[in-house]
């Protein structure tokens, strides 16, 4: 029942409570404007609104029932029928998928223990919230009366026998959605400490591993919720209870009326929910190698090769399409994780179907001038003796087609060379064809196996033996990175549904650019920031440094404010043919375009605000404020020795004149 663990970030515990008490208030006519708004701006609420109803997580959860709305989820956030049986047994056995189960009765305020675990996991002791003198439930009872008792109300709900018929649905489903959510950012938070089950970096990505229900079910249960069920009592009764819920509901993708649809056909490739979303999937080819094996559904005998080097420059490439399509708001689901992952053709297009992909995207290399964007068409097919399989779904080929064309185009100008979709199958009739390959035709097994979601079957030819090079894969992700945009565009939303408010990403990018402890001169910078800043494609964005492109104090500024989406004309919009630069230039642009604060001890820091610039004739720094898990309120980089990270500027150094976005 997860009592001793302490692993979620204070700032997610807050969420927990303030999101609660946001649907909760919400209900109550009359009192929702008395909520305090700078409580939620000073704590990373960024879209917090009190004219909209909470939309936390997907408050138009699929399905009919709760156990449906569950499972819909679950695979709506990358888990497969098995992995979503495993966390659904333990769920059962847990709280009866009742999301207002509380453990016992008792002070809402108490400090964890036995008895007061609560949710739909039976969420308890500091992961549920903290004492009244410390923590933030603590300042929330102390300085917002009318919050606190908001939250008395929804857990006199979870108190009351009978309770869960008192709350209307569209609260419960707000209710569920919510703690769905925090389920999955707590998982992806959490270390793996369950041995024998792989480790993938953390939890979540880790259960994505397990191929049976036995062991999806016990690693859940060792590394999630660790209860005092014996290892026996976790394998028949959480276990039944997973095996029950695979027969249910394994290989269907259930709606909100009732419709289903099987998964080895694959569901809609149009979200669910206005304002969803749109889930990419993508196939780092190869893998683990898979001895030669007869596909039972078709009849065609395939096999895997783990085909090193381009196994792991592949899966380079797809983390750094993830990366970017995260950053704007897409669910990304990757085939696989590792490069010793056994994942069969069938299980890969499955997985894509059973997500709900807009599109699939399938990430090869090649020998030789092979730079090739495959389509899925009517007609192509794949044969092995007396069967053969061939593809006949003209939407998806329609579908498909577009969107080859589509990345052509976008990686013929991220690559600088020639990028073609084989009309008539004539590559892919030599690819598929080879003497070493048993079942034979002009199509990948995935994009033939997927018949209701598009798919783009990528190659490109190798630049460094029998690999490609660091900036050839650079080139290659950002070219398929804007082909999946433009092939699926999606606007990222707010709580109300509505486009992103300004600077509204701002806490995600710093968190993404900059480490956040101050590691003294290094040149070593984030994943992210080294994927979006250091390798960018656009040659006319500023960067800035000399000996180490990207690791700059103006270049760190600059990026972080415009991509962010605080302000993207920020030092010319970051062009340096319009004249972005360095301090000067920056200062220039900013004494024009924003409101100059004043001189550093001038004024009162205590009024300064995210997103607040300091430049001098030499450096420039940027205020971020509270930001849970980065150890300062400002954030730099320095020439050629310093990545971006946490700050250690004076904030009152009269060598510095302050600039605020007006």
């Amino acid at each position: 029942m997860n009592k001793l663990r302490t692993l979620i970030p204070t700032i997610q515990r807050l969420k927990l409570i303030v999101f609660t008490v946001l649907f909760t208030a919400i209900s109550i006519a009359g009192q929702v404007n008395a909520i305090d708004k700078d409580f939620f701006s000073g704590n990373d609420i960024l879209f917090y609104d009190p004219t909209c109803a909470y939309t936390g997580g997907n408050t138009t959860l699929d399905g009919n029932g709760i156990k449906e709305k569950i499972w819909n989820f679950l695979h709506s956030e990358g888990l497969d029928d098995i992995q979503t049986a495993g966390v659904m047994g333990n769920m059962d056995a847990e709280s009866g998928y009742v999301p207002t189960r509380h453990q016992s009765t008792g002070d809402v305020y108490a400090n964890g223990g036995s008895g007061n675990a609560w949710g739909l996991v039976q969420w308890d002791g500091g992961r549920r919230y903290t004492s009244p003198d410390k923590g933030v439930l603590g300042k929330l009872k102390k300085d917002h009366s009318e919050l606190v008792k908001y939250t008395d109300i929804q857990f006199d709900w979870a108190r009351n026998k009978g309770a869960q018929a008192k709350i209307p649905q569209t609260d419960l489903d707000a209710l569920l959605s919510f703690e769905l959510t925090y389920l999955v950012q707590e998982s992806k938070s959490r270390p793996v400490t369950a041995h024998g089950y792989g480790d993938a970096g953390n939890e979540w990505n880790t259960m994505k591993l397990q191929k049976n229900i036995e062991d999806a079910t016990v690693f859940w249960h060792n590394n999630f919720e660790v209860s005092s069920d014996s290892a026996a009592q976790v394998i028949s009764n959480r276990g039944g209870k997973a095996k029950d819920i695979y027969t249910q509901f394994a290989g269907k993708t259930t709606t909100t009326n009732g419709s289903s649809s099987g998964s080895s056909s694959g569901s809609s490739a149009t979200p669910s929910a206005a304002g969803t979303p749109p889930v990419i999937f993508i196939d780092p080819g190869h893998g683990g190698a898979i001895a030669p094996y007869t596909d039972p559904q078709s009849g065609l005998m395939t096999a895997e090769s783990p085909n090193a080097p381009e196994s792991a420059d592949v899966l380079d490439v797809s983390n750094r399409v993830k990366t970017s399509l995260e950053a704007d708001g897409y669910k990304v689901v990757l085939a696989r994780t590792t490069n010793d992952q056994q994942v069969k053709f069938r299980d890969r297009a499955n997985a894509a179907a059973s997500n709900g992909a807009s599109i699939g995207v399938s990430i090869h290399t090649t020998p030789g001038d092979v730079n090739e964007a495959w389509p899925q068409r009517l007609g192509a097919y794949r044969e092995y003796g007396s069967h053969k399989d061939t593809f006949t779904e003209k939407d998806t080929a329609q579908k498909s087609e577009m969107f080859a064309n589509i990345f052509a185009k976008t990686r013929t100008a991220s690559e600088g060379h020639s990028v073609t979709t084989d009309p008539g199958n004539v590559r892919q009739k030599a690819s598929f064809s080879r003497a070493d390959l048993k079942s034979k035709g002009n199509i990948a097994l995935i994009e033939l196996w997927s018949p209701k979601v598009p798919w783009v079957y990528n190659e490109i030819g190798q630049d460094k033996g029998t690999a490609i090079s660091d900036p050839l894969k650079q080139k290659y992700a950002d070219g398929i990175t804007k082909g999946i945009e433009e092939s699926v565009p999606y606007t990222k939303k707010d709580q109300c549904g509505n486009a992103p408010a300004v600077g509204g990403d701002f806490d995600k990018t710093l968190l993404g650019y900059a480490w956040p402890k101050y590691k003294g001169l290094t040149i070593d910078a984030t994943d992210l920031y080294t994927s979006e800043v250091i390798h960018r494609k656009d040659k006319d964005r500023y960067i800035g440094g000399n000996a180490h492109p990207g690791i700059d104090c103006g270049g760190f500024v600059t990026n972080i404010i415009i991509n962010s989406g605080f302000d993207k004309n920020y030092n010319y919009g970051g062009s340096m043919s319009k004249g972005a630069g360095n301090t000067t230039n920056q200062a220039q642009w900013a004494s024009k375009n924003w409101q100059t604060l004043g001189k550093g001890g001038s004024f009162d820091t205590a009024t300064l605000h995210k997103g607040d610039v300091a430049i001098s004739g030499h450096h420039t720094f940027v205020y971020v404020g509270k930001v849970d898990g980065f150890d300062s309120n400002r954030a730099s980089a320095s020439l050629d020795e310093r990545a971006p990270m946490a700050g250690k500027e004076s904030l009152i150094d009269s060598d510095f004149t302050w600039y605020r976005k007006k």
